[in-house]
């Protein structure tokens, strides 16, 4: 490293067979059980801002990382390629300084700004929150649980709320849940 060079963030997993680095916007992970683990990172790339933190869950499964724009990602390392996707957790207010996973991975903390958020994120636990309200997620509600995903419908035997109409075009007024 050189004397100008500045540290980035990185961690070990739990179990110590995964390593990740980050420089700027990417994410690099090696499986140290690989047979030559230096000559095949994974690289994790989807920030448009530079990485500023990088967790690890308890069960080494998944990676979260934070950048400046507000965006977390977890990427799941038991995938083929754990790069290929990730699932989103927009931003809001604040900058996410800093954030943990659960001990039992299910449920994501962010802190910045002074506020602390709590996430769900897994979908059976999603799915358990919008079957309180007996009603499937109307599209403005999958939008901000499942950024970037398409939308489905969340229990094929009940109808969809009637402020979705059609991608991109909601209609009716109210919050989440």
């Amino acid at each position: 490293m050189s004397p100008n060079a500045t540290a980035q963030p990185g961690a070990f997993s739990p179990d110590c067979r995964w390593l990740i680095i980050v420089s700027d916007a990417v994410a690099r992970v090696w499986d140290l059980a690989a047979e030559d683990p230096p000559a095949r990172p994974h690289v994790l790339r989807g920030h448009d801002e530079a990485i500023m933190s990088v967790a690890i869950s308890r069960d080494s499964h998944w990676i979260l990382t934070v950048d400046t724009d507000q965006t977390a990602r977890i990427w799941d390392l038991t995938a083929e390629n754990p790069g290929a996707s990730a699932r989103i957790l927009g931003g809001g207010p604040g900058l996410m300084e800093s954030m943990a996973f659960s001990p039992d991975s299910r449920t994501i903390a962010t802190i910045g700004n002074g506020t602390v958020r709590i996430w769900r994120w897994q979908w059976d636990d999603l799915v358990a929150l919008a079957s309180q309200v007996g009603r499937n997620f109307d599209e403005e509600e999958w939008t901000y649980f499942f950024p970037g995903e398409p939308y489905r419908k969340t229990f094929p035997e009940l109808p969809i709320p009637n402020r979705y109409r059609a991608p991109g075009k909601i209609s009716g007024g109210g919050g989440f849940f």
